[in-house]
């Protein structure tokens, strides 16, 4: 028989009150919420973000956020040729941008059941039929 384990863990995202300012009050539910959820992420995500937040740090208090939020996840998909085929013809097909459809390769890999974005619904990875795409930003989606 074999033995299964459970993975058990309390993430608190606490949300600087410049960037909660910025995506509103959908992003505050889902720090709320954090708790109840499993966190995925890619080294795709962690490049989109982390240069840039490094970069400003004085004035962008996002990058502990970011460090906050990588450390909480249960897994990290790394970078892979093998998702380059994959998010070039999901991109193909809808119109996603490159990046986007890397990452949403890579949450379709990771089994994952949402892909948290900014992007607003208008933004074409919104099109994906793949997984459900939630926006955070105020007012949208």
């Amino acid at each position: 028989m074999e033995e299964t384990r459970a993975l058990a863990m309390t993430v608190t995202l606490e949300i600087p009150e410049e960037l909660a300012q910025r995506l509103g009050p959908e992003a505050a539910r889902m720090s709320r919420e954090a708790a109840g959820r499993e966190y995925v992420t890619s080294d795709y995500v962690r490049l989109e973000l982390i240069p840039k937040a490094t970069f400003h740090t004085v004035i962008n208090p996002s990058l502990s956020f970011y460090d906050t939020f990588f450390r909480a996840n249960i897994r990290c998909i790394p970078t892979s040729s093998s998702l380059i085929t994959p998010a070039m013809e999901h991109g193909c097909a809808t119109g996603i941008r490159g990046i986007d459809a890397l990452h949403i390769a890579c949450a379709d890999f990771a089994g994952a059941e949402e892909f948290i974005a900014t992007e607003t619904p208008t933004k074409p990875i919104h099109r994906t039929k793949l997984i459900k795409v939630i926006c955070i930003r105020p007012g949208e989606g």
